[in-house]
C-alpha cells in the first residue's frame, strides 16, 4: 500500500504561541487590525530604508543638469543606493511580503494560485516561434527513433503534462493560454502520426490526483506518487506497443523511508525574510522511496536492457522515477537523465556516450516535459 504521505502539514514543533493564535479563527475586526498593522510595519521599514539612503553627504551633492541628460546620473544614484541603503535587504524582503500578503504577487518567475499552490510562469508563456520550434523538435525525436532502430532499440516517449494544465482548478485568477491548453494533445497526436509510442499521462494523472497529489504544491516536479503512476503507465505502453521486446526479468520492490518536511524549489522565489514563517505556504511532507532488486542473480551482467533519458524529473533520485520504472518493467534500467539540461541535450549526450556505443539497450524511455517541445533547444541536430 502506498504510504499516506502526500498531505499538507503545518509544523508545530517550532511554532510560537503567537503563530498558533494566528492559525485560529478570529473576528473580522481583529483580522482587519492585524492586516493593517502588518502593512504599516512594512511601510515603516521601506520609508526608513529610503531615508537612510538619502542621509548621506553624497546624496545631498546634487550634480549639474548635464549629468542627468545621458542617463549616467540615474545609474550613479542607483549604485549609490545599493551601496548605502543600510536596510536594503529588509526593505526588499518587506516589499516582497507586502505584495504577496495583499496582492498574491511574487517573483515574475512564479504565479501564486489557490491555497499555497505555486506555478512556474514559464508554463504559461507562448513563444512567437512555437510552431516552428515544435516541428523542429518533432523531427529531432523522429531522427532519434531512426538512429535507435539501426541498433535494434525501441523508443517510448513519456510526455509529461504541465503542472498548471494538470491542476487548472488551483490557478486562482490565472488562465492558461489556449495554445498551452491544446499543446499536449496536439503534440501527442503529431508524435503518434510519426510512428512513435507515447505515454498519455493527462488521463492517468487526472484519475490519480483524487487519491494523492501528483505534483507538489510548491515545486515544479511530480511527487514520487506521480512518478510511480507515470512508470506504471509507461510499462503498459511498452507491453502494448512492443510485444516482441523481451526484457531480461529482474524483480524489484520499493521501500519507503520516514516522512520529512519538504520545501519545493519554487519557494526560493519567495524571499520574505523575517515574514517567512507567517507568509510561506504550509509545509508538505515527503516520503522518499528507494527501489531495490529482489533477484540479484542478473545484476552482475554488463548489459542493461533499458535506458532512461530525460530531465530532472528522472535524474533527481528524490522522485525515484527510475526506480519505479525498474519495478514496473521488472528490468534493470540505466538512468542517463541529466539534471539542468533539456531532454534534447540529455539525449544528444547519451547517443554520443561510450555506454550507448558499447552496449545499446533494447528499450529507451525518453522523458520530455511538454513545454520543451515548443521552446528553443540549446542543442540542435540530434543525430
Amino acid at each position: 500500500m502506498w504510504p499516506n504521505c502526500f498531505h499538507r502539514v503545518i509544523p508545530l514543533s517550532s511554532t510560537s504561541s503567537f503563530e498558533v493564535l494566528t492559525m485560529l479563527p478570529s473576528p473580522p475586526s481583529a483580522k482587519v487590525r492585524s492586516k493593517t498593522l502588518f502593512g504599516v510595519c512594512l511601510l515603516l521599514v521601506l520609508v526608513s530604508g529610503l531615508c537612510t539612503a538619502f542621509w548621506t553627504s553624497t546624496a545631498r551633492q546634487w550634480p549639474a543638469a548635464s549629468f542627468w541628460q545621458d542617463g549616467r546620473g540615474f545609474r550613479t544614484l542607483e549604485q549609490h543606493f545599493e551601496r548605502h541603503l543600510l536596510l536594503h535587504d529588509p526593505a526588499v524582503q518587506s516589499w516582497n511580503a507586502l505584495r504577496f500578503a495583499f496582492f498574491k504577487e511574487a517573483h515574475p518567475a512564479v504565479l501564486v494560485g489557490n491555497r499555497g499552490w505555486l506555478f512556474l510562469a514559464e508554463e504559461f508563456r507562448v513563444d512567437p516561434q512555437a510552431a516552428q520550434q515544435t516541428q523542429q523538435h518533432l523531427r529531432e525525436i523522429k531522427q532519434v527513433q531512426n538512429q535507435l532502430q539501426t541498433v535494434g532499440a525501441s523508443l517510448v516517449v513519456v510526455l509529461i503534462p504541465a503542472k498548471a494544465a494538470t491542476y487548472p482548478d488551483q490557478l486562482a485568477r490565472f488562465v492558461l493560454p489556449e495554445a498551452v491548453q491544446t499543446r499536449y494533445a496536439a503534440s501527442r497526436q503529431a508524435l503518434g502520426e510519426r510512428g512513435l509510442a507515447v505515454v498519455n499521462l493527462p488521463p492517468v494523472f487526472q484519475a490519480a490526483r483524487s487519491a494523492r497529489e501528483v505534483f507538489w504544491h510548491t515545486d515544479l516536479h511530480w511527487t514520487p506518487y506521480g512518478a510511480a503512476q507515470a512508470a506504471e503507465a509507461t510499462a503498459q505502453v511498452v507491453q502494448q506497443a512492443f510485444p516482441d521486446v523481451t526484457l531480461p526479468k529482474t524483480r524489484f520492490k520499493t521501500v519507503f523511508a520516514k516522512p520529512h518536511v519538504f520545501n519545493g524549489d519554487l519557494l526560493r522565489y519567495l524571499d520574505f525574510g523575517p515574514w517567512q514563517v507567517q507568509l510561506w505556504p504550509p509545509s508538505e511532507q515527503l516520503t522518499e522511496a528507494t527501489t531495490v532488486a529482489v533477484d540479484t542473480s542478473l545484476l552482475g551482467e554488463s548489459s542493461v536492457p533499458v535506458a532512461l533519458i530525460g530531465t530532472s524529473f528522472s535524474a533527481d533520485p528524490v522522485w525515484n522515477f527510475a526506480g519505479f520504472l525498474r519495478e514496473a518493467l521488472s528490468a534493470q534500467v540505466l538512468n542517463a537523465a541529466q539534471d539542468g539540461l533539456s531532454p534534447f541535450e540529455a539525449m544528444t549526450r547519451y547517443l554520443n556516450s561510450s555506454e550507448f556505443s558499447a552496449q545499446p539497450p533494447q528499450l529507451v524511455v525518453w522523458e520530455i516535459p511538454e513545454r520543451y517541445l515548443s521552446t528553443p533547444s540549446s542543442v540542435r541536430g540530434v543525430r
